[in-house]
């Protein structure tokens, strides 16, 4: 079982550094942090090209955007990462506080999960965010509340399992937008399926990861086109729920 970290980043700016810097001292317990600027029209690839070389850090600068899920896929199929391997998924803006990976670590050597999630704080002001355990095994992933959200990680194999029907949205397209439920409940609804419950789910009710959400002035939901943006999240996280899980 081997550990990797995936950062996504679209106009991240300085804020990649500091994604990168949150992983570093987990660089001991990680084989790679795998950092994609996608495409950004801003100052990220050049913040990026400054970093120090670090054998357990590879930066992929994308020549055309993907989004969150194609840019998952393709690290997958390019690093050949095994079924019991690890990825840990921080968005490219967002970092995680001192011990978060070794926590996760730690909770995975058990040998009992298959996906993990932790609690988090918005960075502006600390409020502590949505996620919550599970309830019970009766909690649909689909029809109840999101509660599952940052820090999600999950083992390769998992995420082998998953039609890929469920990443594609009414066009046929890869989703946008709410990437995170399009890959996680499917995720849940396979392994509630598979164990009768949630036992291969875990949970660390701690705020360990940071949501920034407001201090970025790139992000897309603060600028020009945020308003059609949050539109569009909206209106795709309820056709992937709408929709329900594709076996």
């Amino acid at each position: 079982m081997n550990f990797y970290v995936i950062s996504c980043g679209y106009r991240a700016g300085g804020f990649s550094k500091k994604c990168i810097d949150s992983v570093a001292p987990s660089y001991g317990e990680i084989d790679k942090h795998i950092y994609v600027d996608d495409c950004s029209d801003d100052d990220t690839s050049t913040v990026l090209r400054r970093m120090p070389f670090n054998k357990h850090l590879d930066i992929i600068i994308n020549e055309r955007r993907k989004y969150k899920i194609r840019n998952i896929i393709d690290i997958i199929s390019r690093y050949g990462f095994g079924p019991e391997d690890v990825i840990i998924v921080i968005d490219g803006d967002d970092w995680v506080k001192e011990d978060c990976i070794e926590k996760v670590i730690s909770k995975y050597k058990s040998g009992k999960y298959d996906y993990i999630y932790t609690n988090w704080e918005y960075s502006h002001n600390q409020e502590i965010g949505i996620s919550k355990p599970i309830p019970n095994d009766d909690w649909n992933p689909y029809a109840n509340e999101w509660r599952t959200s940052a820090l999600s990680s999950f083992k390769v194999g998992l995420w082998n399992k998953i039609n890929k029907k469920n990443f594609l949205d009414i066009s046929g397209n890869f989703f946008k937008v709410a990437c995170d439920q399009a890959y996680i409940l499917p995720m849940l609804e396979i392994l509630r399926t598979e164990n009768n419950g949630y036992s291969r789910v875990g949970f660390i009710n701690e705020p360990l990861y940071v949501y920034q959400f407001n201090e970025n002035p790139h992000r897309l939901r603060l600028s020009e086109n945020g308003v059609k943006d949050s539109y569009l999240g909206s209106v795709s996280s309820k056709f992937i729920r709408h929709r329900g899980f594709i076996p």
